[in-house]
């Protein structure tokens, strides 16, 4: 995203790739950038429970509990919008208590993410500051004037999310899972209805029936999981369980383990870890057809093979790739999967099936196994820009 800058993208505002710049279109950079956000969340933890009155044994356990729980390790194992998500929520969350830099916080939330701007102006609701909610607003500006120019798309990601949902006992689990063992049974300890509580409830019914993902929830129990660190009793207690639980969530969701430990149901489960796997296979088979252009179902793809050939032609409309400019093309392209056949023979005079993608690992993922295709004569009356899009 950050190729093409715009006020606005999808599913998200244009802070992250505004943020990626620093890394300067370098893997180093990205990793270094990935690696500092989420140090930062940790530090923003501790002083969250800081501001809440926590000592340094809660602050502490602050760090580790939320700043080592599974959602936040997940969405630092990539750089992207989660992570950005996750530093600016916890920062107006820190504004709030200490009450300082609140309206700063909250411009920020606003240009973050729409679940942090969502979750800026619920604070502003609880603290009646008029000043903050117009500094979420005009952050979240930007994004709500390009969703607005270009027929709102966040709609039909939405309805995506809903119709492609696991059910609620799958979103309940999965979101118990994010926030973390050790804060699952602080919160049910804690089984008080104040502000911090209602918000919370609030966010979990909002995305369970709208279709949201589980970890749009992890900001909402920040305010109500840091009051609760910074009031527990005999923090002492805690050290030890969340110094354990920190270590081995480290290990599982951060890229530490060898890549053979993907290959049973460990690499199903973390699947951030399974989708990193064969790349360089994906980018060997690709030389070997040697297309004149390629088609690709998501982002992912689209990245890989715009990195590594820069002047062949992609064409995928997977959220923000459909408003990319179309390049141009002879007709004839490579389907790298994602795509059924009866899908490619609606829509293209000739379909060759050429043998499935394998990553050499063993490992699976979204691309393994994957039938790739070889199309050409693009039939009469179709546009394959709107053919291809899909926002999910």
């Amino acid at each position: 995203c950050s190729r093409w800058l715009s006020w606005g993208y999808v599913d998200h505002t244009p802070l992250t790739p505004l943020l990626s710049l620093l890394a300067f279109d370098s893997r180093l950079g990205i990793i270094l950038l990935t690696t500092a956000l989420h140090f930062l969340c940790v530090f923003l933890s501790a002083e969250c429970v800081r501001a809440a009155g926590g000592d340094p044994v809660r602050q502490r356990l602050g760090a580790l509990i939320i700043g080592f729980s599974p959602g936040f390790l997940a969405g630092s194992a990539l750089y992207g919008s989660v992570l950005v998500e996750h530093v600016s929520a916890l920062f107006v969350v820190w504004a709030w208590l200490s009450n300082r830099h609140v309206l700063v916080a909250s411009f920020l939330a606003g240009l973050a993410k729409p679940q942090a701007a969502l979750l800026s102006l619920l604070l502003t609701i609880q603290s009646r500051n008029l000043m903050a909610g117009v500094a979420t607003l005009l952050g979240l500006a930007p994004f709500a004037v390009w969703q607005a120019t270009h027929g709102f798309p966040i709609l039909e990601f939405s309805q995506s999310l809903r119709a492609d949902g696991d059910g609620p006992v799958m979103y309940v689990l999965m979101s118990a899972l994010l926030i973390g063992p050790i804060s699952v049974v602080l919160l049910l300890k804690n089984r008080r209805w104040n502000e911090e509580s209602m918000m919370l409830t609030f966010a979990f019914f909002l995305f369970l029936l709208s279709g949201g993902k589980p970890y749009y929830l992890l900001p909402f129990t920040l305010p109500f999981l840091i009051k609760t660190i910074a009031k527990v009793e005999r923090p002492e207690r805690w050290q030890l369980p969340a110094t354990l639980s920190a270590t081995v969530l480290v290990l599982l969701f951060w890229p530490a383990l060898p890549v053979q430990a993907l290959r049973g149901p460990l690499g199903q489960v973390i699947t951030v870890h399974s989708e990193r796997v064969g790349w360089d296979a994906f980018e060997q088979r690709l030389r070997l057809e040697n297309p004149s252009a390629v088609i690709c179902a998501n982002y992912g793809q689209a990245g890989m093979v715009r990195r590594a050939f820069p002047s062949l032609p992609v064409l995928c409309g997977h959220n923000q790739n459909h408003f990319w400019p179309s390049p141009s093309w002879s007709g004839e392209a490579i389907v790298v999967g994602g795509y059924s056949e009866n899908w490619l023979i609606k829509r293209f005079e000739k379909v060759e099936a050429l043998a499935p993608f394998d990553n050499l690992k063993g490992i699976a993922s979204e691309e393994q196994g994957q039938l790739w295709y070889r199309v050409s004569g693009l039939r009469a009356g179709l546009n394959l820009t709107a053919e291809l899009r899909h926002f999910d």
